[in-house]
């Protein structure tokens, strides 16, 4: 909302004047500080859609559903999360249509505002709903010793079980995160999994969003695209959904967890090899096919991170105890989930300082993509052993 009704307006009186002679290749880091106010909606959009939601629902999901439910549920979950960006990009590619662009942001940022508030008010819903059965589950083991303790006989009476309050959420810095992953090795191939997807899609996605501001240079019918993307990205992933929910029912974790890397790895290697050997830069037919051929990319890539990628995820916490869940969780969302994306964009600035430009470090990003997807690959390998180890042992400790 600050920055609809506010920023936005006043953008040419709070930004700062073009620096001159800022070499081309580290223009980009001068431009975050001369446009600050994007920079900032930017951060903070990111940081709420990619960190903050999700963070948010599938700690509650950990919490309340069991390994043998999560089958069943999480895709659902995820299902029904999909319903979202086919409306948000439709809405974005209505509004944008029919006014220009500040009127279609300041009617953005109202709705945006609106679902943010019904997100917040469904969670704490849910949280006072799994508390209060928390509470009638703990009242009714409390009667069942009080009327076992009533009918035990004289000297013979057993000690209620006491009732345990609900941990808080751990909160881990730097320090105690990178200490907590060392100390484990499951934890630590789960984080790579969390890193790998980070870095690969930073790799893919900057390039290409590259590739279609030089296609689409105007704002509207940049935001226009992008709300076709979003619902391109939501049907594609309801159909993935129905075909890999059966995934991890039918072939076990490891194939639901292997689907991710696999797709994202052979669809951004033909993006790479498109990049560059097509010439976009000089030819308008070959920039046209770039843009195309990313999308389909980006699109499958983001379908199977939502379908698969992250049900298979959280499945991997449930055989953990709660100490080891709550505090693995935090972790690798201080490591993976951060370290992902400004890894990433790190490198890739540090690439375009020594190329000239993104599009012109094609060949080293997709070098240093190759290495992800294969370090992805044998983590999953490796997890799912341990997984199925876990598994086993929970399921013993539960049949005694």
């Amino acid at each position: 909302a600050l920055f609809g009704f506010v920023l936005s307006p006043l953008r040419d009186s709070i930004h700062l004047k073009e620096f001159a002679n800022v070499p081309e290749g580290i223009s980009y880091l001068f431009k975050l500080a001369q446009f600050w106010s994007f920079t900032l909606y930017y951060i903070v959009s990111e940081l709420f859609g990619s960190v903050g939601v999700p963070l948010l629902f599938w700690q509650t999901a950990n919490d309340l559903v069991g390994v043998e439910q999560a089958k069943r549920w999480y895709p659902l979950f995820s299902t029904f999360g999909n319903l979202g960006p086919i409306v948000a990009g439709q809405t974005s590619a209505f509004v944008n249509a029919r006014f220009d662009y500040e009127a279609g942001l300041r009617i953005l940022t109202v709705l945006m505002v609106a679902a943010g508030a019904g997100s917040l008010l469904s969670f704490f819903g849910v949280q006072r709903m799994a508390d209060t059965e928390r509470a009638n589950k703990a009242m009714a083991l409390a009667d069942s010793a009080a009327r076992l303790t009533a009918a035990a006989p004289a000297g013979n009476l057993a000690a209620p079980a006491a009732t345990v309050a609900k941990k808080k959420k751990p909160k881990l810095s730097m320090a105690q995160s990178l200490a907590l992953l060392a100390r484990s090795e499951y934890l630590g191939l789960v984080c790579v999994l969390v890193l790998s997807y980070g870095l690969s899609i930073e790799f893919t996605e900057i390039m290409w969003k590259a590739v279609i501001k030089k296609y689409l240079p105007a704002k509207s019918d940049y935001m226009r695209f992008m709300g076709q993307y979003s619902t391109a990205v939501g049907v594609t992933t309801l159909l993935m959904t129905l075909v890999g929910s059966q995934i991890p029912k039918r072939f076990g974790w490891k194939a639901g967890a292997m689907v991710t890397p696999v797709v994202i790895g052979s669809l951004s290697w033909i993006f790479f090899a498109y990049i560059t050997f097509g010439n976009v830069e000089s030819a308008p037919s070959a920039l046209k096919m770039a843009v195309i051929v990313g999308t389909v990319q980006n699109v499958l890539s983001k379908a199977v991170k939502y379908a698969l990628f992250d049900p298979t995820k959280e499945m991997a916490y449930i055989p953990l105890d709660e100490d080891s869940k709550q505090k693995g969780k935090a972790a690798i969302d201080v490591l993976g989930a951060r370290l992902g994306k400004s890894g990433g964009a790190l490198i890739q600035q540090a690439i375009v300082v020594y190329t000239g430009s993104i599009l012109g470090g094609a060949p080293l990003i997709a070098a240093l993509f190759s290495c992800v997807i294969v370090a992805w690959i044998a983590s999953v390998n490796k997890l799912s052993v341990l997984f199925q180890a876990k598994l086993k042992a929970m399921q013993s400790a539960e049949a005694e």
